[in-house]
């Protein structure tokens, strides 16, 4: 629902065709048809059906239905794909024949479309964040446990092999413990101004949702991600998206203690978080900052544990002894001080969310993971808009004042 990317229906199924992509053998069985329907079809959505196209051919997956509250968005990807136009998400889950849906609507229908899919029967694939609030994250696990639906959310980076191969060396001790942690993600674009659009061209109220109708603003339609509304802000996808990451990484739940500074830095209008620097201390005691950068490129993600550090560059681990443990690094890795690890690419995750499908089985991300993300990422907005330091209180899913570490003394 964002901008336009274009996707032609020769396109499509040009690269559909000429796909090579094979899943395991599983439940569905390895050649049987998946219908799949795309609800959001503006930049993210396009993106997502062009990602379709060139992985998996048509007798494998096909993308039978399309949505959109956009006339020339929907327009746009039915020509494209060849697929039957709904304007009403629940009309396409209604659908005969389909059995999974990708969601690609603002963040505000996240959670909605997703547990009524579920509910419908269908799988989904939904875009990080999964919802709006942490507590609607809890509601979709909670329906995807009842249903026994496969659910992937869209957070790349789980994906990503490092991150995998990372948590075998926390969880092994071959780093010894890992006290510290620094991951630096994109900063937020200074929004741009929005393209020209008619009333006419939009159901409004189809897209403002759940939330209270604000009158027309082609503003508001196309930099959702800068009103509360709809979104947590760009700061906050980039920080579930890294968060993601470290759950991973240190084998954690989620963060204890957090802090955080920021604020909305540009001053287009934006009244979501744009910039933001947090500190969680984990309950395995490592401290780790995810801080929106200005930087660019942005600085590798550390870690540094008291034998060996880590710096990710790309999907390569570096890793270095700490100042005098060479003997100790040499006997787990062979040789000191240094060592390279190739812990292999990044699986598509669109594929692994339609192999989870077929098998039955978990997904690289499945709603518990990005549950725990959000969280965080709320524990962070809340210290930072409250200037305090937040905790998590898991048999309530309340967020408060942490408690002085060291009172002072009367």
């Amino acid at each position: 629902m964002e901008g336009k990317r274009k996707v032609t229906r020769r396109g499509f199924l040009g690269a559909s065709l000429g796909s090579g992509l094979v899943l395991g053998a599983s439940a569905r069985g390895a050649n049987e048809r998946i219908g799949v329907g795309v609800i959001g079809c503006g930049r993210r959505g396009t993106t997502l059906l062009n990602a379709l196209s060139r992985k998996l051919g048509p007798e494998r997956v096909e993308v039978t239905a399309v949505c959109d509250v956009c006339a020339p968005h929907l327009r746009q990807a039915a020509e494209g794909t060849g697929a039957r136009a709904f304007r009403d998400w629940r009309e396409l889950l209604a659908m005969p024949g389909l059995d999974a849906v990708v969601i690609a609507a603002p963040d505000h229908w996240h959670a909605p479309i997703t547990v009524a899919a579920m509910r419908e029967g269908k799988d989904v694939y939904v875009e990080a964040p999964m919802a709006l609030r942490s507590v609607e994250a809890a509601e979709v696990c909670r329906i995807a446990g009842e249903t026994g639906r496969v659910v992937q959310v869209g957070a790349q980076r789980a994906s990503e092999a490092q991150w995998h191969r990372m948590r075998g060396l926390v969880a092994d001790g071959s780093l010894g413990p890992v006290r510290y942690v620094q991951f630096e993600v994109p900063p937020a674009a200074p929004a741009p101004a929005p393209a020209p659009l008619l009333r006419a061209e939009v159901d409004w109220a189809a897209f403002s949702g759940p939330v209270s109708e604000a009158a027309f603003d082609a503003n508001r339609f196309w930099n959702w991600r800068n009103y509360p509304e709809y979104s947590l802000g760009p700061a906050a996808f980039h920080h579930c998206q890294a968060l993601t990451a470290l759950l991973i990484a240190l084998g954690e739940s989620r963060p204890g203690e957090t802090g955080a500074f920021g604020g909305t830095f540009y001053p287009e209008g934006r009244e979501t978080v744009d910039s933001l620097a947090m500190t969680a201390l984990f309950p395995s005691n490592t401290v780790a900052e995810v801080v929106s950068s200005s930087r660019s490129p942005l600085a590798r993600p550390l870690f540094r544990g008291e034998r060996a550090d880590i710096t990710c560059r790309g999907w390569v681990l570096d890793l270095r002894a700490a100042p005098g443990q060479e003997a100790a690094f040499r006997d787990v890795f062979g040789r000191a001080p240094a060592k390279k690890l190739l812990p292999g690419l990044r699986r598509d995750h669109l594929s692994d969310w339609l192999e989870a499908i077929r098998a039955r089985g978990r997904c690289a991300c499945p709603p518990e993971l990005g549950h725990r993300a959000l969280i965080g990422v709320e524990m962070a907005l809340h210290a930072c808009r409250e200037a305090k330091t937040i905790e998590y209180d898991e048999a309530t899913a309340v967020m408060r004042q942490a408690p002085p570490r060291h009172p002072r003394s009367a």
